[in-house]
């Protein structure tokens, strides 16, 4: 990760920080709403690493075999807009691949190819993220949930625009079994361009998309 990045480790640890912020927080806001917490432990069922320096517990999701869809680095640079039927071709292909290690033995050219598949998954999750965020805050039905939705939100959109960023530094790295990076097409640009919103008629606009309650959080 600092290959691609030096200041990588840290923003994973202020990433993960404020993850965990979120969850207290909602958890507290509940039980003090007198609400039944949040409890995900019974879903933490999938084996994780066997590499030297995983904590060997069982794990929530899944990082060893994922299919990360890129799509949304064109969909931000791009006018078009998934609440149009608008859609985006990927930047690589990365299918049933892992961002982390599985074990001990990687070459150099596999370990930063885990690392790159690591650094296209944090903005895909982030950006879905930041998409769902909005949507809920349109359900909101008091002003209370509206503002715990939009200031978490913000932080989502925030994550979104770091790891944005640093997607654009990948290592260009063949894996020896089929996975290719390259540097991605202008990796200086990454302010979200403006793009359809609302109606076709209208002038473009740079906004969060998709806002649709349908495709909310979606990838694509």
């Amino acid at each position: 990760m600092e290959a691609i990045d030096e200041d990588n480790p840290d923003y994973i640890e202020q990433n993960t920080n404020d993850e965990f912020s979120h969850a207290e927080f909602l958890n507290a806001f509940l039980e003090s709403v007198h609400r039944k917490p949040v409890n995900l432990e019974p879903f933490r069922t999938l084996d994780g690493s066997t590499a030297t320096g995983s904590s060997g517990k069982k794990r929530l999701t899944n990082l060893m075999h994922l299919n990360v869809d890129t799509s949304w680095y064109f969909k931000y640079r791009e006018s078009g807009n998934p609440d149009f039927g608008d859609t985006f071709p990927q930047v690589v292909n990365i299918v049933d691949r892992p961002a982390i290690p599985l074990h001990d033995g990687y070459t150099d050219n596999q370990i930063q190819a885990i690392a790159d598949t690591a650094a296209f998954h944090f903005p895909m999750i982030e950006q879905g993220g930041g998409s769902l965020y909005g949507v809920m805050g349109l359900k909101s039905t008091s002003l209370l949930t509206l503002k715990i939705v939009t200031s978490i939100g913000g932080v989502e959109v925030a994550h979104y625009e770091l790891w944005n960023d640093v997607v654009g530094h990948v290592v260009p790295v063949n894996s020896g079994d089929g996975l290719v990076f390259t540097t991605p097409p202008e990796p200086e640009d990454v302010m979200p361009k403006p793009c359809k919103f609302i109606s076709e008629s209208l002038p473009l606009c740079s906004v969060i998309r998709p806002m649709s309650a349908a495709l909310a959080g979606r990838r694509r």
